[in-house]
């Protein structure tokens, strides 16, 4: 483990990873790989697009941290701080007092069993989960408040104890002293595999179909986009206190669409709907491809029977990232504060700004990189003799590819931009002409407008803003899983990704993993036929010399019976004759002692 002291804004891409390698020396590499140096022309500077202007846009650079052993790494921020999450670097899920509520409690109602545990679940993007039992006696405070420490110390236990490895661990950040901050507490893979927390709903039947203990949303570790329904988003013009049972009322009617990878599910909302039948009626239509938690504390209970002011979360289960947007009206930007996406407050008109100077750029701002569109290069997409909004969205998409960032025109012919990938975006409209004001037209709000921050921020500040990159929580890769994945983990991988309609994936990643797999299949068959033929070869082989070296063996050793016979019978023979022969010299010569006295 290392610790780096940094200040945040103070290094380019190249100083930071050369900080880096100098601090993890001997098992940390950094580097800062760009495109084109700085102050170094693209090839591309002097071509003026369609006749029009120069390519104004700077060069790409990325950060690439590995360790020398090729084991994961896991980067973290240590202190109140938050530069890792800042450049997109944390690989960590983080809980603390300014993260979420101020004081998480489990709901009560009169029908509550107290002893029922609150259930969260760890989900790794491979698709394999661990539910996770929170107990009262474990997790809350003598106040009878949930403890943040306590509740990432059982996730991490429980979650190993069922992987039957050390999968997750919690480590707890220090202050400027090196003192351990107090209900403060980071959740990291040791594997380098991203996952997501989220909560399950009630174990009790009762109330298992509407709400959740929100453990994890409370605690703004809950993966997704969240939204606290007691506060006012002051990037939109939400309104305050909306509770469980409120009507939407005449300015909350619309259409609202839900997105993940591969998925999507439009409601409609009436006048008279509330906040918690707009999400039974979204957890009822959109099947099991997304995790539809609504957190009430006083469960709709309260004097009023307004209930409470609800949390809503709402994740993806395939781990991809979740967008809301208004297909008509404005009930997800204004009413529940879920719109992850930049949304116009007024139909574009393309001839208002055909003025003697109209405006020049028009710059998307995505994951702390800035693209920048030509708007006086733009085409006439559709054929209608004239530019217009419609053209403006072909122009983003195609500069951006659908991936980053995507446009379109809504219904009410609003422009919306969103992140498929979940990333904070920011749209700014630059040298502008005067003929007309495009940021009223096509943003709505000022000169620039960006998306709020939906993971992990203050859920009881107005300002919805947070460190970090992206508009809801993920963790990131920290590296190679360690242990290898089998084919029938391939196979799990494809089901899942061909449930997502993830073509991207099938075609890039998991067929050729297919064709590695086959490869290898045929590299053991063919070894296990030279392996086979050799010892066949070697078993005749084998065979042949054991015949041999029993003719040797009886050659030299054996004897043939009647041979043996033979010598038998003239041993018999001669031991005859020389035993008659003895018997006839003894008869002959009989001298006797008194013979030797002579």
């Amino acid at each position: 483990m290392t610790d780096i002291k940094l200040n945040p804004g103070a290094y380019t891409m190249e100083q930071l990873a050369e900080r880096l390698k100098n601090a993890g020396a001997g098992w940390l590499e950094g580097t800062g790989d760009g495109f084109r140096g700085e102050d170094v022309p693209s090839t591309d500077d002097t071509e003026t697009g369609l006749g029009t202007s120069a390519n104004r846009e700077d060069a790409t650079s990325r950060l690439v941290i590995r360790s020398t052993s090729g084991s994961p790494v896991s980067i973290m921020d240590m202190n109140e701080a938050r530069y890792a999450e800042e450049i997109g670097l944390s690989t960590a899920l983080r809980a603390d007092e300014n993260m979420g509520m101020e004081k998480i409690v489990l709901p009560t109602a009169p029908c509550v069993d107290p002893n029922i545990a609150a259930m969260v679940r760890v989900q790794k993007t491979c698709g394999m989960t661990y539910d996770i039992r929170l107990m009262r006696k474990d997790i809350l405070n003598p106040d009878e408040t949930v403890d943040r420490v306590k509740v990432m110390e059982q996730i991490a236990k429980q979650a190993n104890d069922q992987a039957g490895y050390e999968f997750l661990r919690v480590v707890i950040p220090v202050n400027a002293d090196g003192q351990k901050l107090t209900n403060s507490a980071s959740l990291v893979a040791v594997t380098g595999e991203p996952f997501e927390v989220v909560d399950l709903p009630f174990l009790d039947p009762v109330w298992s179909g509407s709400y959740t203990p929100g453990v994890a949303a409370q605690m703004g570790i809950h993966g997704g986009v969240t939204s606290n329904l007691g506060v006012t988003d002051t990037n939109g013009t939400g309104t305050t206190g909306i509770k469980d049972n409120t009507p939407m009322g005449d300015t909350g009617t619309g259409t609202i669409r839900f997105e993940s990878l591969g998925h999507s599910v439009e409601i409609d909302v009436t006048k008279d709907d509330t906040v918690k039948s707009i999400m039974d009626r979204l957890r009822s239509q959109a099947g099991d491809w997304l995790y539809v938690n609504y957190f009430d504390a006083e469960m709709g209970n309260s004097a009023n029977q307004a209930g409470g002011y609800p949390i809503i979360a709402i994740a993806a289960k395939d781990g991809s990232a979740v967008n809301v947007i208004d297909v008509t009206g404005s009930v997800a930007r204004e009413k529940l504060l879920l719109s992850t996406g930049i949304q116009g407050t007024a139909q574009p008109s393309w001839s208002a700004m055909q003025g003697s100077q109209p405006p020049q750029t028009f710059s998307i701002t995505v994951a702390g990189y800035t693209h920048t569109i030509d708007l006086k290069a733009m085409r006439d997409f559709d054929g209608s003799g004239t530019l217009d909004a419609a053209d403006l969205v072909e122009t983003i998409n195609a500069r951006m590819q659908d991936d980053d960032v995507k446009a379109e025109l809504n219904k009410d012919g609003f422009l919306v931009l969103w992140s498929t990938r979940g990333y904070m975006i920011e749209v700014e409209a630059t040298e502008l002409g005067t003929g007309a004001d495009i940021t009223a037209q096509f943003l709505g709000n000022g000169t620039a407008s960006s998306t709020s921050y939906r993971g992990g921020y203050d859920l009881e500040s107005a300002s919805r803003t947070a460190p970090g990159i992206y508009t809801q929580n993920v963790v990131t890769r920290g590296g190679a899983n360690l242990t290898k994945q089998s084919f029938f983990g391939v196979l799990d991988d494809i089901s899942a990704a061909v449930r997502a309609e993830n073509r991207d994936g099938l075609a890039d990643k998991l067929l050729p993993m297919i064709d590695k797999f086959m490869d290898g299949l045929l590299k053991v068959l063919s070894t296990n036929g030279a392996l086979q033929a050799r010892y066949e070869a070697n078993a005749a082989r084998m065979k042949l010399n054991e015949i041999n070296m029993t003719e040797v063996h009886d050659k030299l050793i054996g004897a043939d019976i009647g041979t043996l016979t033979a010598l038998t019978s003239e041993l018999t023979m001669a031991q005859a004759i020389y035993e008659a022969s003895l018997g006839v010299i003894s008869y002959i010569v009989q001298p006797t002692l008194l013979d030797f006295l002579r």
